[in-house]
């Protein structure tokens, strides 16, 4: 999946300058170092935990709050804008998992989990006559993550299984980026994106060991009717190269 993503960065990098004419405002940032800092917090729904397994119940016994995970990563990305439209994607590669609420719950994740995030929306870019360019911009935003993990030996439930999760969400998002041209059609890029998610399209969550299976939410891989409450909040700094037509 990884792989994929990263080769659509590549493809849609190279393809752009050829789709689009010398009459059209366009540009591209390419931003090979950035840094992701993503949060979750989720509260699970009072009636579902009273009807789950003990596992589940040890896990939120005390589920009126809302429990946070936490997670910062080395990101990639690639913006490109048509006139006021624009759309950003990130990949971020987490190496760990930070859960404040259940006791040695947190742990390192495997080399296969990725956060993948991004924008789509309309925005405004100041000084385009001079060589620092402004941007400004809002829309829909929207982030996929994708984690698998060993829970660790000294947790107090699931010891030694495996997690797996799969989450997508949506929401809104903002996107400011400053653009320094040092040539005609060749820059340098710093910008930041912000996304504050409250739709759950997806949240699945399970755990297997030795071919067995175990859910949070009996037989339902799906745990989004056992949220009550989910907020998220992305924050990505990126730096890179900019190229405009």
């Amino acid at each position: 999946m990884k792989k994929k993503i990263l080769c659509m960065f590549i493809g849609l990098t190279l393809m752009a300058p050829l789709v689009f004419s010398d009459g059209v405002d366009f540009s591209a940032q390419v931003s090979p170092v950035g840094f992701m800092n993503f949060n979750v917090w989720t509260k699970y729904d009072k009636d579902t935990i009273a009807k789950a397994s003990e596992t589940v119940k040890k896990l939120f016994k005390d589920y009126n709050k809302f429990f946070h995970d936490g997670y910062n990563m080395y990101t990639l990305g690639v913006d490109f804008r048509i006139s006021g439209a624009y759309l950003t994607l990130n990949v971020g590669l987490p190496r760990k998992i930070s859960i404040d609420d259940i006791k040695d719950f947190g742990g390192t994740l495997n080399n296969n989990s990725f956060i993948f995030n991004g924008q789509l929306g309309y925005g405004a870019t100041f000084f385009k006559e001079s060589p620092v360019n402004l941007f400004v911009g809002g829309g829909i935003g929207f982030d996929i993550i994708r984690t698998t993990r060993d829970i660790p030996a000294t947790a107090l439930a699931l010891a030694e299984w495996q997690e797996e999760r799969l989450i997508a969400l949506l929401g809104l998002g903002l996107n400011v980026g400053v653009s320094f041209y040092f040539l005609p059609h060749v820059g340098i890029f710093a910008g930041v994106t912000d996304n504050l998610s409250f739709i759950q399209v997806s949240n699945q969550q399970y755990y297997t060991k030795a071919g067995a299976l175990f859910y949070l939410q009996n037989g339902v891989k799906d745990i989004k009717k056992m949220t009550s409450g989910l907020l998220a909040n992305n924050v990505t700094a990126r730096l890179g190269i900019a190229f405009k037509l």
